[in-house]
């Protein structure tokens, strides 16, 4: 018999085969995925145990979500279903993700997969400041450790926060494999797979992170951990971040707000707006209240009375307004890019020459000589192809390593079987490579024969084509 009543598109949400032991639970809809991760510095997102479930299955993303989770989400057509794809609304903290969670916990009979997202932050932190970014950001190093320990490669929840810059657990900053600028991730590749290339993200190399993002990445990821530990003190929403300041102006400052203000490096009138609960304090303040009284993050929400200490202000606090920096004379300026044409930077277009040197675009093309400006675009033409032949051999790498392991297995390495294969390892058969010519191209490699297509004849039709299989 079944728990529930209905039919998920066919799909039995939780049901008792026949047989069962009593006592025992339902089976659920879903294999058995457990989340990933020990604490809140590597728990894993809600988006990335989906994806997870999609390749424990064979099933595509698309399809999944438009059989099992659409239907309980109550999304009514296609749009809702690309929708529902969007990573950064699953693991964010609005009605999607909301809807997400609670289809999820019944197909998998799991409980706590709130805590795989914002949402249990949702009426602590402003809704502005609680939007992840929309770069598929990652750690090496946290892939390294993942294959080290033979798991599942996963993405971790604290590495999609905007304001997380690096990873906690290795201080090393977090790497973007490639941002889209329509705010949303290809839905169909499996974590620690390169969007671009196919490649394997962990053979990437890291940079050491300076230590305030470092410190800033673990005050975050403790308010992650305190989250998921103590779920129940998050649910009423109410918070006391007015009742923290005014303990830590007591206990630090002798009831000096003023001096408060100036230990931040903020304006007494926003400590006033704290006092009076006029404005609430966005992660990033609040993370700068914890930092310089040394506590939590989630002490200054809970208004826990702890044990102060002071500490230095951060140095990395984004401004209000970007101060406009006066424009470098003429002479200078031609100077300076004469010297980037000799130099080996990654720049690729003209935008990112004139965030260098501090104008905008069209005041650059304005002030340097005609040649210098025809030699800069000559050279970031170059570039932009040198990334894309990088690209491409990235690309035949890895077409190369599935073409080699068919063949290893007897199996003819066609255009089709190779890209089946990649689909298999990467999650997604990308359709933007030219599998014709890689495999041209391999075969050639290889010195190995390609099979021709030969027209095919039938009385009274038209000619098809047919592949010839060599005896």
């Amino acid at each position: 018999m079944r728990t529930f009543p209905d039919l998920i598109a066919g799909i039995p949400v939780a049901s008792v085969p026949g047989g069962w032991p009593e006592g025992f639970p339902p089976r659920s809809a879903f294999f058995e995925v457990s989340p990933a991760g020990e604490c809140g510095a590597d728990f894993e997102d809600l988006y990335s145990l989906f994806r997870r479930i999609c390749a424990a299955h064979l099933l595509h993303p698309f399809m999944l979500a438009r059989r099992a989770i659409a239907p309980l989400a109550n999304a009514k057509n296609a749009a809702d279903y690309v929708s529902c794809l969007r990573y950064y609304l699953i693991n964010g903290d609005g009605v999607v993700a909301e809807r997400w969670c609670v289809a999820l916990e019944q197909l998998t009979l799991r409980s706590g997969l709130r805590s795989r997202t914002l949402l249990p932050l949702k009426h602590f932190v402003p809704i502005r400041d609680s939007v992840l970014t929309a770069e598929d950001r990652y750690c090496s190093d946290c892939f390294r450790d993942d294959e080290t320990h033979k798991r599942p490669k996963y993405h971790r929840l604290l590495w999609n926060i905007s304001l997380v810059e690096a990873c906690p657990l290795h201080g090393t900053v977090l790497q973007c494999d490639k941002k889209n600028h329509a705010g949303r991730r290809n839905p169909y590749w499996l974590p620690g797979i390169s969007w671009e290339t196919g490649a394997n993200l962990a053979g990437v190399p890291s940079t050491v992170a300076p230590s305030e993002k470092v410190e800033l990445a673990r005050l975050i990821a403790s308010l992650l951990d305190e989250v998921c530990i103590t779920p129940e003190v998050f649910l009423n929403g109410e918070h006391a971040v007015t009742d923290f300041v005014r303990y830590a102006v007591k206990v630090l400052f002798d009831g000096n707000v003023y001096r408060f203000s100036e230990h931040l490096k903020v304006s007494r009138t926003l400590v006033d707006d704290w006092l009076r609960k006029q404005v609430h304090p966005t992660l990033l303040s609040l993370t700068l209240i914890a930092h310089c009284c040394g506590c939590k993050i989630a002490d200054v929400l809970l208004g826990r009375q702890v044990t102060l200490t002071k500490h230095p202000a951060f140095t990395i606090v984004k401004p209000t307004c970007r101060p406009r920096a006066p424009a470098p004379p003429a002479a200078e300026l031609n100077a300076t890019l004469a010297h980037f044409l000799k130099s080996d930077d990654d720049v690729l277009t003209a935008k990112e020459i004139a965030t260098l040197v501090g104008i905008n675009t069209g005041r650059l093309k304005q002030t340097v000589r005609p040649e210098i400006w025809s030699a800069l675009l000559r050279r970031l033409a170059e570039k932009r192809q040198e990334k894309q032949r990088y690209v491409v051999e990235q690309r035949f790498n890895e077409f190369l390593i599935s073409f080699t392991s068919l063949k290893a297995r007897g199996i003819y390495p066609s255009a089709r079987n190779v890209a089946d294969d990649v689909q298999q390892r990467t999650g997604s058969k990308p359709l933007d490579w030219n599998y014709a010519k890689f495999c041209k191209e391999a075969h050639q490699l290889r010195s190995t024969s390609q099979k021709r297509l030969t027209p095919c004849t039938n009385t009274g039709k038209p000619a098809n084509l047919r592949r010839l299989v060599k005896q």
